[in-house]
């Protein structure tokens, strides 16, 4: 495995002294010796402002008292720092989010938003992850990084550039209706060369045009030769602005559409929503010219640009595509859903087809079926694949759906009102991926003893999974959301209690039933910290069992012992980001 590329040179500007102490430690305990911290903005500029400075990062807080995060922003987008911004901060979460947009807008790379109080591990992961910025002129030639035009194009005429598929599911015939193609490169002297490598690599050498049309006549040739089992799956084929733009294109296009017999019909054009960051008159007049020739559009990767929603009505695209992102932050976010429901709501409205992708849970896909979504891809249903291998997995499919969409033996749990904030909440605690404290693992030693079970946990339930804080007789850190008993005590506000999971019809099927580590009995009391469960304090059994009253009583004052720590734990914290 590649070792991770640590970040050499770090800024960290707060007002806080405790802050700036506590964030530098961290920093440098994970290899990022030269640290350089700052309690005012006008310091960290004038060092920012030296040529060759050398900085890798720049952690930022956005309440400093002399210059405002904002200000900072703008001054580095002025100076167009290369490296990457850090936010972290004490205001609210949609506040974050706006600053990030703010900074991305303004051409700056931000690795991570953090809410304060900063939670280490997840520094550490954003600091272990970042790549350190490499300077690359705009007309810096290909061949710069051992990829010249000329290996391009030998690459296309060989057919190293190879269509891969990735199926699209209709979700109320369940049926695979089409594929999208995704241009993968493995090339026999560079390994694998991933498409945000090639692909602008194509656009600057005008090379763009020659790999759609080579990819589009190995998928043509592909699907004639499987007729029999791909004659109506649909095909989608994302496209460059370059070739929007370029009437030999669709020309050539339509020569090779008719030397095999094909028509438009059978395809969609796929077109990112950043291509229409430019001038509206010339995207309609492109985008109306292809409408004229009957060609399907889809406008991809939405909520990852800036186009207005009402945009929509005035462009001709067939189809809307939300972007991966848009889907996974309803979770965290509200205002999300919200923006999400309009979405679709105004694409029905204009008579378009909905797709999500990236979809990877059952949930997700409930969530954007229930929003009234069309069609969906995504690992939930299968990876992208190489195209030999299409043929099989309809052969497949037919029960690998059943799986998927069938009705499941046993219950997921629910969603609680104010996810958002609940989940908000926990974070807060700084306590996720941390490592065991003696405050918790004894309060779960006691439980094991005083009911005489064989594991007892402190399980925090988290977006997509729970996580055990403290542990004991279980070797597992965390597990799935979606199979945990967890997940549904935390719905109620008093122990939830299953005394035999194979006589619950709710449990009984759950993967954490019949296979390991084998539950047949369950008690958990919810934590509820500043109002919120975060959580559970769960007894769990191997044999069913009885749980009496004064049972009952006692594992709600050791739960309670539970959220004394937590709410001691968040009044540290917030007197450290106050002083």
């Amino acid at each position: 495995m590649k070792a991770m590329t640590v970040m050499k040179n770090v800024v960290i500007v707060d007002d806080d002294h405790f802050v700036l102490r506590a964030t530098s430690f961290q920093v440098k305990s994970i290899g990022c010796h030269n640290v350089q911290t700052f309690d005012n903005a006008h310091d960290a500029l004038q060092l920012l402002a030296q040529p060759g400075h050398g900085i890798d990062a720049v952690i930022l807080d956005l309440n400093m008292p002399d210059i405002t995060g904002v200000d900072m922003i703008r001054y580095l987008a002025d100076q167009q720092f290369p490296g990457h911004i850090i936010l972290f901060s004490g205001e609210d979460l949609y506040t974050l989010e706006a600053v990030e947009k703010l900074a991305q807008a303004r051409g700056l790379a931000v690795a991570a938003r953090i809410s304060k109080p900063v939670n280490s591990q997840q520094l550490k992961q954003v600091l272990m992850n970042v790549r350190p910025p490499v300077e690359v002129k705009a007309d810096e030639p290909a061949a710069t990084r051992n990829i010249s035009r000329q290996r391009l194009q030998q690459a296309i005429q060989k057919g190293e550039l190879e269509p891969w598929v990735q199926p699209k599911i209709h979700l109320k015939s369940q049926e695979a209706f089409g594929v999208e193609i995704l241009a993968r490169w493995s090339a026999p002297d560079l390994g694998n060369v991933f498409p945000d490598e090639f692909i602008p690599l194509l656009e600057r050498h005008d090379l763009i045009d020659e790999m759609t049309l080579s990819l589009t006549q190995q998928v043509i040739t592909f699907f004639q030769r499987y007729r029999h089992q791909l004659d109506n799956v649909h095909i989608a084929i994302n496209l460059s602005m370059k070739s929007l733009q370029k009437s030999s294109f669709f020309i050539a296009l339509e020569n090779v559409l008719k030397q095999h017999n094909e028509s438009y019909s059978r395809f969609t054009f796929e077109v990112t929503e950043s291509c229409l960051n430019r001038d509206m008159a010339e995207v309609l007049d492109i985008l109306s010219s292809l409408r004229l020739k009957r060609i399907s559009l889809s406008i991809d990767d939405f909520g990852t640009g800036y186009s207005n929603l009402t945009q929509l009505k005035d462009l001709p695209f067939d189809e809307l595509k939300l972007d991966k992102s848009f889907v996974s932050s309803v979770w965290d976010n509200s205002k999300s859903q919200i923006i999400l429901n309009n979405s679709i709501s105004l694409a029905k409205q204009l008579n378009m087809t909905v797709v999500a992708e990236g979809i990877e849970t059952r949930q997700e896909m409930e969530l954007v079926s229930d929003m009234g979504v069309d069609y969906v891809q995504g690992y939930y249903f299968a990876r992208p694949m190489p195209m030999a291998r299409l043929p099989v997995w309809l052969e497949e499919w037919s029960e690998l759906r059943h799986q998927l969409f069938g009705r499941l033996s046993y219950q997921l749990p629910g969603i609680p009102e104010g996810e958002a904030g609940r989940l908000e909440v926990l974070r807060s605690l700084n306590i996720l991926d941390t490592e065991r404290e003696e405050v918790f693992d004894r309060i779960t030693r006691i439980a094991k003893k005083a009911f005489d079970v064989p594991v007892v946990l402190i399980s925090l339930v988290d977006a997509g999974r729970q996580w055990f804080k403290s542990r004991v007789g279980l070797d597992a850190r965390q597990t799935s959301r979606d199979i945990s008993f967890c997940g549904h005590a935390i719905m109620t506000h008093e122990i939830f209690l299953v005394e035999d999971t194979r006589a619950d019809s709710r449990f009984c099927s759950n993967p954490l039933v019949t296979g390991e580590p084998g539950i047949r009995f369950y008690a958990g009391y919810p934590l509820s910290v500043r109002g919120v469960n975060v959580g559970t304090l769960c007894c769990i059994d191997f044999k069913p069992r009885a749980f009496a009253e004064q049972d009952k009583q006692l594992i709600g004052d050791l739960a309670a012992l539970v959220v004394r720590e937590m709410e001691l734990r968040l009044q540290v914290l917030s007197g450290h980001t106050k002083h």
